[in-house]
């Protein structure tokens, strides 16, 4: 089935942002996307306002987009939010998640667990985020699954730009805690881990030079 071309350039989009080709504070050019995608610049738009509307992009269509520059209360308030949604997920996920949905899980924390050996951030943003989004998933609500990947989405790119760690054993090791809630159905040690765990993520970030701190 052809992809729609809305899909294309976000995506395209998306991607060029994971590669680090796209920054914050890089301009997007719509002639220039067109030309990069060879989709509509009607489509090219709608892949825009969607990138804003899930807080990745900012600006208008007349006086030009770009990737947004996070500030430290940008950042710190997604954090609030993911904390606030995925504990709430986690409740439902601990009645619904499968083991195939725990290994996976497990695997992408093995994963981030090789990257310490030779890290990578942008690998760690693909592991962390499929770790997580199976909490999502699992719990079988349209309202967490929506708002979690759009979250998730937007913390992917202010760790790719705003982390500064080098190696990240102690997500690796809250994960594990993680797994061990869901799999003894204890809604409290895993709630305390996701708290813990954004806490984790939130040390780990340097803001731009003009933010004070």
């Amino acid at each position: 089935m052809k992809k729609p071309q809305t899909d294309v350039a976000y995506d395209y989009i998306k991607q060029q942002i994971s590669s680090k080709f796209y920054f914050p504070g890089c301009r997007l050019v719509e002639e220039d996307l067109v030309r990069d995608t060879g989709v509509s610049r009607t489509s090219v738009r709608a892949a825009l306002s969607r990138l804003r509307y899930e807080g990745i992009v900012e600006g208008t269509p007349n006086r030009g987009m770009m990737i947004k520059r996070f500030r430290r209360e940008d950042i710190i308030n997604a954090f609030q939010i993911r904390q606030t949604l995925e504990t709430g997920a986690f409740e439902l996920a601990v009645r619904h998640i499968t083991p195939e949905a725990i290994a996976r899980m497990r695997q992408a924390n093995r994963q981030m667990e090789r990257l310490m050996e030779n890290f990578s951030i942008s690998e760690f943003v693909k592991y962390n985020r499929d770790f997580h989004w199976e909490i999502a998933l699992a719990a079988h609500n349209e309202y967490y699954e929506k708002y979690l990947d759009e979250i998730l989405s937007t913390l992917n790119v202010c760790i790719l730009f705003y982390n500064n760690t080098i190696e990240d054993r102690r997500s690796v090791m809250l994960h594990n805690e993680i797994l061990r809630a869901l799999e003894t159905k204890d809604v409290g040690l895993g709630k305390q881990a996701i708290i813990a765990d954004n806490q984790c993520a939130i040390d780990d970030f340097t803001f731009p030079p003009a933010i004070h701190i």
